[in-house]
């Protein structure tokens, strides 16, 4: 198939992988608008690999490849959802605009129809980094649906340049164990995202949600960690990862979340990452 003037990586066939789920930027109920960005590195926007689970001492972890594991790790993580079998995804990981939040982020696309909806849209108007994209997202009778609808092509905006400035953006490197988004700002004060003032709430209001799974909690786990300075301002110094797991713990148990008893949930979402090493927005709401 063509790929698109560089969307694709050259000679990758999107017939030939399966897929399924997505972490980092998540889709809301109705319409999600995203600008879709050209890696700054000259590889194609458009990173396809895989996605699995790892049973670790600190709970399930993600790992990720270019190429599904074989053989499997021994602690490789089974899904009630499969049969107890492991859960690996083909998955394409894009640097993207949200504009809902103005942030930049990571989307890890793994559902069939977004695919299909992605390379149908990119068939009939180009590359789709040339334009915004609106993905809707329908939940009718417990089943979710989705559509791709292209905006008018555009460059970028003089915001979006200075927005994405500073950044490597580099998605293919999430397969490899590095960075998808990465500050190369010369300044120490730009280097992370200025982190919100209500990071408790943010990560207590994820926890409402409707769709809470073990792998949903380690994202999230992922994700504060990366705010470990903040949850330590808040807690008392050193106490930060006591007042994370007291939030997440009551999580960590292989049932539907309506089972569990959710704590309640202050105001705001979104994210910003602010530990040490952190360099990306990409709290999963």
């Amino acid at each position: 198939m063509t790929n698109f003037d560089g969307f694709f990586d050259a000679g990758y066939d999107y017939n030939n992988t399966s897929s399924n789920s997505g972490i980092f930027f998540k889709l809301q109920d109705g319409a999600n608008t995203v600008r879709i960005l050209k890696p700054t590195d000259g590889s194609s926007a458009c990173a396809a690999g895989f996605c699995w689970w790892l049973d670790t001492d600190d709970g399930k972890r993600p790992c990720r490849g270019t190429d599904a594991p074989n053989p499997l790790p021994e602690n490789i993580a089974l899904s009630t959802q499969y049969g107890n079998k492991p859960e690996i995804k083909a998955v394409w990981i894009c640097a993207v605009i949200n504009r809902a939040t103005g942030r930049l982020q990571l989307w890890e696309i793994s559902q069939s129809t977004i695919k299909d909806a992605i390379v149908a849209t990119a068939q009939a108007v180009g590359n789709p980094c040339n334009y915004d994209i609106v993905v809707t997202r329908t939940k009718k009778s417990g089943k979710v649906s989705y559509t791709v609808t292209p905006t008018t092509p555009a460059s970028l905006s003089a915001a979006d340049q200075t927005l994405v400035s500073g950044y490597a953006i580099q998605p293919g490197k999430m397969f490899s164990g590095g960075k998808g988004l990465e500050n190369i700002s010369d300044s120490e004060a730009a280097a992370v995202p200025t982190p919100p003032d209500n990071i408790e709430a943010l990560l207590r209001k994820a926890l409402v949600d409707d769709e809470m799974t073990p792998e949903r909690v380690a994202q999230l786990e992922e994700w504060a960690l990366g705010y470990l300075t903040q949850f330590d301002a808040i807690a008392g110094a050193g106490n930060g990862g006591d007042l994370i797991a007291s939030i997440l713990n009551p999580y960590k148990v292989e049932a539907p979340a309506a089972s569990v008893p959710l704590p309640v949930a202050p105001a705001a979402p979104t994210k910003a990452l602010v530990g040490a090493g952190a360099a990306v927005d990409d709290i999963p709401f």
